[in-house]
């Protein structure tokens, strides 16, 4: 009976499209994993840490300039609602970007450096469009293939997109673009575009035709429809690219460019690997449980075969590579990279509960748990912010910065997994999922 039930697992539909959205998205992480000690080789602790700055303000761009409306792509029901979504998630953080730039170029911010380093609030603005434009690109096409089912594609675009960033950053960093991580800074921007240019060769031609064809009018009344949940979701999604992109910010102004060099490469090697597998994993479920709820149907069983999935593909791997760290930092990276171990290893263990919780974060969405998102995002706000206040005024140190922001993270983590297993629970024939718009 016990083998029956394994089989019929393997064979759901779940599992198979699951399946390839993970398996694109592993093989492209461990491509990225395992060219990061050739980059650390070529972009010293701070270059890192300048090209993460920049990825972190660029976020914060897109943000504000899309409200995340590309979240709602793939779960509003109309697919005419969704394309003027998605037209807002690509054209917003365009207009924003622009004015930045220029704003950057025409006033004198050349002299505003950050501590210990050559980088000033004019190199950013300038920096700004081309990271804009690919994380706003990727993004959004990323919410059309899973409205559509192309988790194929999602897989293949995410290889490609990891090949492209360590071809071009390999290529400028050997040609001598290294300063300020400019480098690096190209390769991801181009890489982020050429996943989008993917997925847009792979979706059907009605979306790609309605795509180019943007009607401001009706972008006012999408919003009108739905601005309860546009109002929550950009909201607490500015607070989340806050808490998520602001710890590089706030270790360079606070510690100098090494510090956040270190934090910034640890990220990349622990937390981004996961957050990515859990997106894959995110992008099924979103898919699956919003079609449920859609004919009234419940997801606690998804929810908890999910859960059950997550937690054995995270919980021993992260925990082997925590013990692992100490003797792999010293035999893989150079020597400049001294004091990677440590952060790299309580990054590590923040992202088994960062993992298990990130593959689910979409069900209040779906639900239209509008004050838990709020309190959520509002308390991780706080965290940041106090511990930003901490470092800035000199009262705390490195280490004991990162300990603390780890600890409340994990927390925060914990009570929103709880939260979403409530909603899994509850779920049954009352579901609703986010409104119907008007066509």
């Amino acid at each position: 009976m016990i083998l029956s039930r394994l089989k019929s697992v393997a064979q759901s539909r779940f599992l198979k499209s699951m399946s390839a959205v993970a398996l694109g998205t592993l093989v492209a992480q461990v491509i990225a994993v395992a060219s990061l000690p050739l980059l650390a080789a070529l972009f010293p602790p701070e270059a890192m840490g300048a090209f993460s700055s920049v990825l972190a303000l660029a976020s914060l761009v897109v943000t504000f300039g899309s409200l995340r409306v590309e979240v709602l792509v793939p779960l509003v029901a109309w697919p005419k609602q969704a394309m003027r979504f998605a037209q807002m998630a690509l054209l917003g953080p365009l207009l924003v970007v622009l004015f930045i730039a220029l704003f950057g170029w025409i006033l004198p911010l050349g002299s505003l450096t950050f501590k210990n380093s050559e980088l000033s609030l004019q190199h950013l603005a300038l920096a700004l469009p081309l990271p804009v434009i690919g994380i706003a690109a990727m993004t959004t096409f990323r919410g059309l293939a899973v409205r559509n089912a192309r988790f194929r594609a999602i897989g293949n675009a995410q290889i490609l997109r990891s090949v492209v960033a360590l071809a071009i950053s390999l290529a400028l960093g050997l040609a001598g673009f290294i300063e300020l991580g400019l480098g690096l800074l190209i390769g991801q921007a181009l890489a982020d575009m050429s996943f989008a240019l993917w997925v847009w060769f792979r979706l059907p031609r009605r979306f790609r035709a309605r795509l180019l064809r943007p009607n401001f009018g009706q972008w006012r009344a999408a919003l009108r429809d739905e601005w309860r949940t546009v109002t929550t979701l950009s909201v607490t999604q500015v607070m989340a690219v806050l808490y998520m992109r602001s710890p590089v910010l706030v270790i360079l102004a606070a510690f100098g460019p090494i510090e956040a060099g270190l934090y910034a490469l640890a990220v990349r090697i622990a937390q981004a690997p996961s957050t990515l597998v859990a997106q894959a994993f995110d992008d099924v479920f979103r898919h699956r449980a919003a079609r449920l709820v859609a004919n009234g149907q419940g997801i606690r069983r998804l929810m908890l075969r999910g859960l059950a999935l997550t937690l054995a593909v995270s919980v021993l791997p992260f925990c082997l590579a925590i013990l692992a760290v100490p003797w792999l930092v010293d035999l893989v990276f150079p020597a400049s990279w001294a004091g990677l171990d440590f952060t790299l290893m309580v990054i590590l263990g923040l992202s088994i509960l960062a993992f298990n919780s990130k593959a689910f974060d979409k069900v209040p969405i779906l639900f239209r748990a509008n004050r838990f998102i709020f309190a959520w995002h509002s308390a991780r706000a706080l965290l940041e912010l106090g511990a930003a206040i901490l470092a800035l005024q000199g009262l705390i140190g490195y280490e004991s910065w990162l300990i603390g922001v780890a600890l409340g993270r994990s927390l925060l983590y914990a009570l929103r997994l709880a939260f979403v297993l409530f909603l899994a629970q509850r779920s049954g024939a009352n579901s609703q999922v986010v409104p119907k718009g008007k066509a």
